[in-house]
């Protein structure tokens, strides 16, 4: 993601390098209008098939004499048949036919506005069938602060009562298949103003593994 208004063209690049440096993937793509803030906000989406093993990952924007560059590390685990997970992205609210092919409008800032819901999105694998072919999952969510401020932590430790420790469900579904796909929403206006963590806690009923991944979003202040 990347500033830019309607009238801007902006491209991004996208390449992916392996441990000897080799060069394994290269995409530009031109940016086009976010769907959670449209007027302000510019968004790509890349993907690509990797082998497991360890890699280089940089992004670059460029546009009306501007440039913009992010690089991060990034393994690739070699995939077996015990349970998985995805990352959790939050989203720009829920699809209205999530069904089959899910398209996600991704919220890169994880910025959520005063009086809109919080909504993630996540993807569970290998799910343990039982002999009808159902799987059975359940999934536990919480939030939680993710400030870093050194005298708000102090407050915190003096007052164990952890903000947003009132948010959160724990669900369980029967799964057809082996694959789940799900999102969540839940209503953040009881927190005050601030960055917080989405942590989501997966489970197989069936053989008891455990998975769990987060993240981080923004509560934004209400508007005056």
């Amino acid at each position: 993601a990347a500033p830019g208004g309607p009238v801007d063209s902006l491209v991004a690049d996208f390449v992916v390098l392996d441990s000897a440096m080799v060069e394994v993937a290269r995409v530009r793509r031109a940016l086009s209008p976010s769907a959670c803030e449209a007027a302000t906000l510019r968004v790509a989406e890349f993907d690509a098939r990797l082998a497991p093993g360890d890699y280089r990952v940089g992004m670059s924007v460029r546009g009306g004499g501007r440039r913009g560059a992010t690089r991060e590390l990034l393994h690739a685990n070699r995939s077996d048949s015990t349970l998985a997970m995805s990352d959790v992205v939050v989203t720009c609210g829920v699809p209205a036919t999530p069904e089959g092919s899910v398209r996600l409008d991704a919220n890169p800032s994880g910025s959520v506005r005063a009086g809109e819901p919080l909504v993630g999105y996540f993807e569970v694998y290998h799910l343990a069938q039982s002999a009808d072919g159902q799987g059975r999952f359940e999934y536990e969510t919480s939030v939680r602060s993710a400030q870093r401020d050194p005298e708000r932590a102090f407050q915190r430790w003096l007052s164990p009562r952890r903000e947003g420790q009132d948010l959160g469900v724990t669900r369980q579904d029967a799964v057809l298949g082996t694959v789940r796909r799900q999102f969540v929403s839940m209503s953040v206006q009881t927190l005050p103003p601030g960055r917080y963590q989405l942590e989501v806690i997966v489970r197989d009923v069936l053989t008891g593994d455990e998975k769990h991944k987060f993240a981080e979003f923004t509560r934004q202040p209400d508007a005056r």
